[in-house]
């Protein structure tokens, strides 16, 4: 798995406002998406409808409380979901979780004192993930 984009915030906190920036960024660098995966955290009307048409990609994000009838659900792109969602396609999203394990394994903390330099460090460590995948991959075949 390629990293696309990163985006470094401080401390723990919520993700779904995150979604749209590091896809936007990813598209103006010449990334192609035909489908994007995330779990519950990304669950909004405004997320899905930016992923499905902004980026003409399908959005493969869970619902939060399953146990609803689709009638109940507030939006056009979350009643959608209910009809579109791929649950074999939504467990890769263990290939993400694996790609952010392994950057944290590189360094658990941050050495840099800078919020500009930690955000350096953590695209450094993107680089280096990509490069090695490139690497093995061009020995596999």
């Amino acid at each position: 798995m390629t990293i696309l984009s990163v985006l470094a915030t401080r401390g723990p906190g919520p993700d779904f406002q995150h979604l749209r920036p590091v896809l936007e960024k990813a598209v103006d660098h010449g990334a192609v998406i035909g489908t994007v995966i995330g779990d519950t955290g990304y669950d909004s009307e405004s997320n899905r409808r930016f992923v499905v048409r902004e980026l003409g990609a399908e959005a493969q994000i869970p619902l939060r409380k399953v146990n609803r009838r689709a009638a109940d659900r507030k939006g056009f792109y979350r009643r959608r979901q209910l009809m579109f969602f791929d649950r074999s396609l939504y467990r890769r999203r263990a290939l993400v979780e694996t790609v952010n394990s392994m950057l944290k394994r590189l360094s658990s903390v941050a050495r840099s004192r800078s919020e500009r330099g930690q955000a350096n460090e953590l695209a450094l460590r993107a680089v280096a993930h990509n490069a090695k995948r490139a690497v093995t991959l061009a020995h596999e075949g």
